[in-house]
C-alpha cells in the first residue's frame, strides 16, 4: 500500500508542475507575448507527455510491488502451515499440537469448561511393517489419518504425535461424548477395508481418552492421563475405547 502512495504522491507533484506550466503560457498569451506562449506550451506539451509516461510506469510498478508483497505474504503463510503439518501424514505435527495444546487448556481453565484429549495407536503395527513392508506401513498410516480426519469436527484437532501414535483434541467436550467420538473412530478404522494393503491382517486402534471436567488441568496431566488409559487399552485386548469413566 506504501508503494501506491509513494506514487501517488510523485505524480500529483508532477501534474502540479505541468498545470504551473500551462498556466504560464496562458499567461504570456494574454500579455501578447506569443513567442513565449509558445515556448512555454511546447515545454508544457513535453513535460505533459513525460508525465504521462512516468504515470503508467510509476502505477505499473506500484500494482507489481504490492503484487509482490501480498504474494510474499502468501508464501509465508504457506510456509508456516507446512511447518506446522507432518510430512508423511498431512496431520498437524507434534509442534503444533504442543502449541494448540496451550492455547486451548488456557481457554478452558479460564472458562471452566470440559476438555478432553485423546491418544490413539495402531494395534500390532510392527506386523504391518514386518510382514508386508514400511512403504506398505506408510501408506496405511496415510489412510489411518485421512480417516481420522473425516471423522473429527472443528473445532477438534487430530495430529500425528510419532510413529503410529496420533492425538485427539477436543474442548468443550465432556467425557461421555469424548468416549463416543473416539468410539465412533475406532470403530471407522475397525470397518475399513485394509485388503488391498495388507490382505488378512487385521487394522484396528487403541484409544486412551481423559477429561478435565472443568478445564483445570496442564498440557502434560491430559496428555498423561490420556497415555495412561491408552496403555490400559492395549493391555485389555486392543482395539478398544478407555476412559476414566471405566
Amino acid at each position: 500500500m506504501g508503494s501506491l502512495d509513494d506514487a501517488q504522491r510523485c505524480i500529483d507533484s508532477a501534474q502540479e508542475l505541468a498545470r504551473a506550466l500551462q498556466a504560464q503560457a496562458r499567461l504570456y498569451a494574454d500579455r501578447g507575448d506569443w513567442h513565449a506562449a509558445y515556448e512555454q506550451h511546447i515545454e508544457f506539451h513535453v513535460k505533459s507527455t513525460l508525465l504521462h509516461s512516468a504515470e503508467q510506469e510509476a502505477r505499473v510498478e506500484a500494482i507489481q510491488a504490492s503484487y509482490d508483497a501480498d504474494e510474499r505474504h502468501r508464501d509465508t503463510v504457506r510456509f508456516r502451515e507446512l511447518a506446522m503439518r507432518d510430512a508423511l501424514t498431512g496431520l498437524y505435527n507434534r509442534r503444533f499440537i504442543d502449541e494448540q495444546l496451550k492455547s486451548v487448556t488456557a481457554q478452558t481453565a479460564s472458562a471452566r469448561t470440559p476438555l478432553s484429549a485423546a491418544i490413539a495407536d495402531a494395534d500390532f503395527f510392527k506386523r504391518i511393517n514386518d510382514e508386508c513392508s514400511h512403504d506398505v506401513g506408510d501408506q496405511v498410516l496415510r489412510t489411518m489419518s485421512a480417516l481420522l480426519a473425516g471423522v473429527v469436527v472443528t473445532p477438534e484437532t487430530v495430529g500425528r504425535l510419532d510413529g503410529e501414535e496420533f492425538v485427539i483434541l477436543m474442548p468443550n467436550v465432556s467425557a461421555i461424548e469424548a468416549v463416543a467420538r473416539c468410539e465412533e473412530i475406532r470403530i471407522t478404522i475397525a470397518g475399513y477395508d485394509w485388503t488391498t494393503l495388507v490382505g488378512a491382517i487385521p487394522v484396528t486402534i487403541s484409544i486412551g481418552v481423559a477429561t478435565a471436567a472443568d478445564g483445570q488441568t496442564s498440557p502434560a496431566a491430559i496428555l498423561s492421563d490420556a497415555d495412561r488409559n491408552l496403555y490400559a487399552a492395549k493391555r485389555s485386548g486392543r482395539n478398544k475405547v478407555v476412559s476414566d469413566l471405566d
